[in-house]
Order: structure tokens, then sequence, then C-alpha cells
């Protein structure tokens, strides 16, 4: 089961960033933790976009999906990113080499976008170049 408490969240209302994270690993291998683990997430977003989207960076070394889930995982972060994320807004890093060509297997279910990075620096600096040009690519969605 997924502690809560381990999560670590830390919200730039400036610049409107979301950065996810974990204290410690945090593997997601089932259903229930997927739904328990996208559920706290949906919370925390629901409660920063009352008035506006965000940018989200993920640390997805830290939070690892089973690829099992991969299809699930998908649609969830789609409607994520339909209700709260700018477009083009979401930022992964963290992954290494193993991991990355896992995921490589699971392009076809990565939707629009991957927006995978070697470090939270690199992830940053791409949603820095999306609030700094505003008209690149990201758009608030109707």
């Amino acid at each position: 089961m997924i502690d809560s408490d381990i999560l670590i969240i830390d919200f730039d209302g400036a610049n409107r960033v979301l950065h996810l994270s974990a204290k410690t690993p945090v593997p997601v291998r089932t259903d229930s933790e997927l739904d328990l683990m996208c559920g706290a997430v949906y919370k925390i977003l629901e409660k920063l976009c009352e008035s506006d989207r965000v940018y989200m960076i993920v640390d997805i070394g830290k939070i690892i999906i089973d690829p099992s889930l991969t299809e699930k995982y998908s649609a969830k972060i789609q409607m994520l990113k339909e209700k709260f994320i700018y477009r083009g807004g979401l930022a992964r890093y963290g992954m290494n080499v193993t991991r990355v060509t896992i995921m490589l297997g699971y392009k076809r279910h990565l939707l629009d976008e991957q927006n995978i990075f070697p470090s939270y620096e690199a992830a940053r600096r791409y949603i820095d170049s999306l609030i700094a040009e505003p008209n690149s690519l990201v758009e608030k969605a109707d």
C-alpha cells in the first residue's frame, strides 16, 4: 500500500509549477495502488487548479509504475492533463537507461507526448521555456 506521507509535493505558486516526488521509491504494482496514487494527485490538483491550470514535473525515478499498468496509467494521466495541466506542461524525469528501454516498448501507450528528461533540472528548463514562450506550445484548454 502507498503511504501518502511519503510523497513530496512542491508547488511554485508564482509560476504554477507542481513538482511531485517521493522520499523513497514508491513502486506502484497494482490497480488499487495506482488508483490511490492518482486519487491523491487528483485531490492536490483539484485544490491548486481552482482558478487556473498548472505545469507538472514528476520524478518517475521515485514514483515507479509497473509496466503492466501502463495502459491504465496513461488513461489516468490523460484525464489529469485534460482537466488540470497546461498543454505540453507535463514533464517527467529520473528514469535510468533500463527503465527508458522498458518504457520505449510501451511508447504507443504514452499518447501524445513523452517529455522524459534525465534530471529535474532538465525537466524544469523545459517547463521554464514553456512559461517564457507561452504561445510556443502552452495554451489553456477550454
